[in-house]
């Protein structure tokens, strides 16, 4: 005997109520490795509290990085406390994405050569130093 239940709009509600601190949207291109080098990069820098940034509107432009990623800090400036927010540009260099040259870098840019990694492992902890 197979029963049927149906739920209310409010009962929805109630259920999805789960806070989303912000969603991640990349582009990736070029290998395999390449494209897991990528969201290996965005998890592991999201877990040490870079916030990362839509980079799918810049699909288009040669110009486009891997990943952009920021992280807001305060720092002690003299008897002030400020605010400031550091944005960086990730490039991931494999066999199959060489490193690109950028006509104008309006961040930092972290390169991370990913080219003589044979195992997942070693991507990680190579993404890992470049973030410490």
């Amino acid at each position: 005997m197979e029963m049927e239940h149906s739920i209310s709009t409010q009962e929805v509600l109630r259920v999805n109520r789960t806070k989303v601190t912000h969603l991640l949207k990349i582009a990736t291109g070029g290998g395999e490795a390449h494209k897991l080098a990528i969201a290996e990069a965005a998890v592991l820098f999201a877990d040490a509290g870079y916030r990362g940034h839509d980079t799918t509107t810049l699909s288009d432009s040669p110009y486009r990085p891997d990943l952009i990623v920021s992280k807001t800090d305060r720092f002690i400036d003299g008897a002030h406390r400020k605010m400031r927010t550091e944005t960086y540009w990730i490039e991931v260099v494999d066999t199959s994405m060489p490193p690109r040259t950028f006509v104008k870098l309006p961040y930092s840019l972290i390169r991370i050569d990913i080219g003589d990694c044979t195992t997942a492992d070693e991507r990680i902890e190579r993404i890992r130093r470049a973030i410490a």
